[in-house]
């Protein structure tokens, strides 16, 4: 059975109002039914529970184009994990009142971390993306030492402030430009180049002995609007990062577009045609 007949038997009892009212709403999350697709079928189940929420199952089944056993099977193992939470019940309709699920954002906690060359913040961020605490200060060109100083004082305030116990966290994602150590920036110091030889994921990862993932600070912007922000309406569109730099990240149709090189919205590195900013990278003249 293709994907496609699967999508169409399980909607076709539904009323057509229902139907165009939940696929028109949000963006499209395309789940499948192939054998041991289970780790991404639930991820597609948790995000169109976090895009749509509260939902019933029958919604998630024409969001998702998985069956109603597999979204009955998901849903419940994601209540057990206390991922998801009940909110109540659809009234109005016939039949026995659906279940409404949105996500819980006591589930489990994260630490984002964002190193620039104007700023450090770092924030403890819930499972619906919500912040917490939030530490910043405004460091011009900080080097790797002054990052763990300031990460390694922070960590603990924060969690204390916010009232999370360190076991509660599943990781730190880390936003971090790409090449940090050769773009030339005006005033930018000779010693910063000492970020050349340095990874942030092993600078930062005995603090806390949890997992450090290190993104692109305009690919974790760009990705944090498609799952927090105007991804919710737009499938499509390109994030314009202005720091003290210029960056950008492309999500073409509901995903982020890397391209060949994983460069795909690195503006900022672009020289203009003629004039006498010819020899200038373009963050520069931005």
């Amino acid at each position: 059975m293709t994907h496609t007949s699967i999508r169409q038997k399980s909607t076709a009892a539904e009323p057509a109002d229902l139907v165009e009212a939940v696929r028109s709403a949000g963006p499209h999350l395309s789940g499948t039914n192939l054998v041991r697709a289970g780790d991404h079928n639930q991820r597609v189940t948790l995000h169109a529970v976090r895009v749509n929420g509260p939902v019933t199952r029958t919604e998630l089944v024409l969001k998702t184009g998985l069956t109603p056993a597999a979204i009955a099977n998901i849903t419940n193992r994601l209540l057990n994990d206390r991922l998801i939470l009940s909110a109540g019940r659809l009234r109005g309709a016939r039949g026995q009142p659906a279940i409404k699920f949105v996500i819980n954002p006591d589930s489990c906690f994260s630490m984002g971390l964002n190193v620039d060359r104007d700023h450090v913040t770092l924030v403890v961020l819930d499972f619906v993306g919500k912040v917490r605490a939030r530490a910043s200060r405004e460091i011009h060109f900080a080097k790797p030492s002054t990052v763990r100083m300031f990460y390694q004082r922070s960590v603990g305030q924060l969690l204390a402030k916010a009232g999370i116990a360190r076991n509660r966290l599943v990781g730190v994602g880390v936003a971090f430009p790409d090449d940090i150590a050769r773009a030339h920036l005006p005033d930018q110091p000779a010693d910063y180049a000492a970020w050349a030889s340095v990874r942030v994921d092993d600078l930062i990862r005995d603090v806390l002995g949890i997992p450090v993932f290190i993104e692109n600070d305009a690919a974790a912007a760009a990705i944090g609007e498609m799952q927090f922000g105007s991804g919710h309406r737009y499938r499509s569109f390109f994030y314009l990062l202005v720091t003290a730099a210029l960056g950008g990240g492309l999500v073409a149709d509901g995903s982020y577009f890397r391209g060949a090189n994983g460069r795909s919205g690195e503006i900022g590195w672009q020289h203009p045609r003629g004039g006498a900013d010819e020899d200038k990278q373009l963050q520069n003249i931005v």
